[in-house]
């Protein structure tokens, strides 16, 4: 009786490792499979030195807020108008005084 248990334990330990060898069989064929598949689909692309940015003719000038403030409110005090224009004229007026700065020597 013993031994027809350890026959059938045998007989099932024997056929899971040959399942189980099958399987990993054909996993590693698969693998190969797709490894070469995908080698032989990708092509190398070239790597090309990065472009460098293209310089802007005109620098863009960053003017702070409390100078624009600070022009906005002399413009409000000699004509009145609008905040809004007023700011816009204060933006040009700072923007010009700037450019006009750095352009002569």
């Amino acid at each position: 009786m013993i031994t027809l248990i350890y026959t059938r334990l045998w007989d099932v330990f024997t056929d899971y490792r040959l399942r189980k060898d099958s399987l990993m069989a054909a996993k590693k064929t698969r693998k190969k499979a797709a490894t070469t598949v995908s080698k032989s689909t990708t092509k190398k692309k070239r790597t090309t030195a990065a472009k460098p940015a293209q310089i802007n003719a005109e620098p863009k000038i960053q003017l702070s807020h409390d100078a624009i403030a600070r022009e906005a409110y002399l413009i409000w005090l000699q004509k009145g108008g609008s905040a809004q224009d007023n700011w816009l004229e204060a933006e040009q007026r700072l923007a010009s005084t700037v450019e006009a700065s750095v352009l002569t020597p």
